[in-house]
């Protein structure tokens, strides 16, 4: 049966190697000194599909193949090398994020190490909507894709704003899911800001078709109203229902009497307008 996915083709990789050479397989996966490390617990006494669905979940689907033939290659197994190289190009690319999860297979919110390290370029200046849209299509040409698929195309968009200015969506997606629950929730908070408007609702338009993300930004929603609702100040009220002053406050007449001084009897200057106004 051919394999439909990376981690199917990384399955039947898996099952095809003798017992000794899954062991070697995994002792290599173990001392891969690149981040992200592999600690023993995830790979000590795993069964073979186990380790296929831990690369992908470590190392994202179109990674964990290529971090499985550079470990291939250094056992000396080219041939099976080369055959998942073959099996894994042929898969198309529909645009979807590959989500890293945790061992109970919820949506893993740590920033990769590759999220950690970069630095948007201070220097890029921000693109039309038109310009990151033909962009995105170029390139999905460029790698044999279909443009008139809009989910990849918007997976190829680039982001105009913040601190991951200059990557694309899908990087995004794959790269700090917490940062991107975060942002969505305050662009739905203020949707009339102008300010990268467009971008962010392509942003929201392709994000927000994975479940998944979409109940993170709701539970990111929902942690938020509770903190508000934990901060906002309580009124306390007396025995005949007239409202409590709490030591250190003041009433607003208290506060108007304190402002500054009246100005009554007293001219007030207005600033001439500006010439050619």
């Amino acid at each position: 049966m051919t394999p439909n996915t990376i981690k199917e083709s990384l399955a039947k990789m898996l099952h095809n190697l003798s017992k000794e050479d899954f062991e070697r397989f995994c002792d290599h996966l173990l001392d891969r000194r690149q981040e992200p490390r592999v600690p023993m617990s995830r790979v000590e006494g795993k069964r073979r599909w186990e380790i296929a669905y831990l690369l992908v979940s470590t190392f994202t689907e179109a990674k964990s193949a290529k971090v499985a033939v550079e470990i291939l290659e250094k056992m000396g197994c080219r041939d099976e090398a080369e055959k998942l190289d073959s099996q894994t190009k042929h898969f198309q690319d529909n645009g979807d994020p590959t989500f890293r999860r945790t061992a109970d297979g919820s949506l893993d919110l740590q920033r990769t190490v590759e999220a950690l390290t970069f630095k948007a370029p201070t220097a890029l200046c921000v693109k039309k909507p038109e310009e990151v849209e033909a962009e995105a299509k170029n390139q999905v040409l460029s790698q044999g894709g279909d443009p008139s698929n809009n989910r990849l195309v918007l997976s190829r968009f680039t982001i105009q704003f913040g601190k991951y200015k200059g990557q694309t969506f899908k990087w995004l997606l794959e790269n700090d899911v917490q940062y991107t629950a975060w942002l969505m929730n305050e662009h739905q908070k203020d949707r009339n800001n102008l300010i990268n408007k467009v971008n962010k609702e392509s942003l929201t338009q392709y994000a927000f078709a994975y479940p998944d993300f979409l109940k993170e930004v709701k539970l990111h929603a929902q942690k938020e109203a509770l903190k508000s609702h934990a901060h906002r100040p309580t009124t306390r009220f007396g025995p005949n229902g007239a409202k409590r002053q709490t030591k250190g406050t003041k009433t607003r007449r208290q506060a108007r009497s304190q402002q500054a001084p009246s100005t009554r009897g007293r001219s007030i200057r207005v600033p001439k307008p500006a010439k050619g106004t």
